[in-house]
């Protein structure tokens, strides 16, 4: 459902934005949406948007009232593109960071889903190939009263422990014990600070979760800036957005910072496990001559840069380690089933 109110929410920005620069008022370009909705949930969301502008409210109480779709920053910049009379720029905006903020996102998701697809593939190839390959040889080799070599005699327990029904209900206890631990930790606010912690220290992945947080934070000083809105108003709106704990508190400390009229670039400078030190220095260039908008925006792009080369890095090793383990442990079976039909064929000859 996530990704499903994600996509709504980038088109109905955009095409939304579309109609208001072409002139159209903002209640009539949200009928015109409302009746080319085909998704039945969609088409409710805006009818009840267009009910709430027709009864006096704006458009960004509208939707600040669709919370679990419209998050704080998007609602946020459309009350002040109403305010300054830049509706249309300002929604255009919002769709942009949306854009943006979900193809570094998706980047971030795609790194977890390949490798692990890759992998239950792999495994699942394994366990066929044991379960199908072993079960016809198995019965000649128990017949052979002989002592069986260490491969083969590996091969032949890794089936039994397949095969047992108390392999998998084990499997399934252990995942369900995992899964209502994770439940805990994401309702519990420091046990979900521990968790996205331990996340951020992972190697690489990491890595690449700090970079997508920095990316989002001089975007949205960037935005703010382009807008009108103060920075620390901005980050506010961001850390509503936010799901990960440690981002949260960050984004907090950043908000402090500036409230007591210190330089942001100094944080960033104290902080360098989280914030690359690039960042700080352009922070503190920007502080210094007032280009923060251009300076920002030309750091979330190196940072988009920085993401894409970690991946294609990653993907270039991940793939062949993958397939070098699969035909390693595809080749042990094997040899493990034609070493002894080997020795049995020498003892017959």
């Amino acid at each position: 459902m996530a990704n499903k109110k994600l996509t709504f929410l980038r088109i109905f920005l955009r095409e939304l934005a579309s109609l208001v620069s072409a002139g159209i008022p903002v209640h009539r370009s949200l009928e015109i949406l409302a009746l080319h909705q085909t998704d039945p949930w969609a088409r409710g969301l805006v009818g009840r948007l267009v009910s709430r502008v027709y009864a006096g409210e704006p458009v960004s109480t509208a939707m600040a009232a669709e919370a679990n779709t419209f998050p704080k920053f998007v609602t946020g910049l459309v009350h002040v593109g109403e305010e300054t009379g830049a509706l249309a720029t300002n929604l255009g905006k919002s769709a942009e960071f949306v854009e943006q903020m979900d193809r570094l996102r998706m980047k971030i998701f795609s790194v977890i889903t390949y490798p692990l697809f890759l992998l239950g593939v792999t495994l699942a190839g394994i366990v066929l190939l044991v379960e199908i390959f072993v079960p016809a040889f198995s019965p000649v080799f128990l017949e052979m009263h002989a002592t069986l070599p260490l491969p083969t005699r590996v091969v032949i327990s890794m089936f039994k422990m397949i095969s047992a029904p108390l392999f998998w209900e084990s499997m399934l206890v252990i995942l369900a014990i995992f899964s209502f631990m994770h439940f805990l930790n994401r309702r519990h606010d420091q046990r979900r600070l521990g968790w996205d912690r331990f996340v951020l220290t992972l190697p690489f992945l990491g890595g690449l979760m700090k970079r997508w947080m920095v990316a989002q934070i001089v975007r949205t000083l960037a935005m703010t800036q382009s807008v009108g809105i103060s920075l620390p108003r901005g980050l506010a709106m961001l850390e509503d957005t936010s799901k990960n704990e440690v981002f949260r508190v960050f984004i907090q400390d950043c908000r402090l910072v500036l409230a007591r009229g210190e330089n942001l670039s100094a944080y960033f400078l104290a902080r360098k496990n989280f914030v690359p030190s690039f960042v700080s220095h352009l922070v503190a260039v920007a502080e210094t001559t007032g280009s923060l908008e251009s300076l920002m925006l030309k750091c979330g792009r190196i940072l988009e840069e920085e993401i894409d080369y970690l991946l294609q890095r990653f993907f270039a090793f991940l793939e062949p380690g993958i397939l070098g383990f699969m035909g390693v442990a595809v080749s042990f079976i094997l040899f493990s089933v034609l070493l002894p039909l080997y020795g049995m064929m020498g003892l017959i000859q």
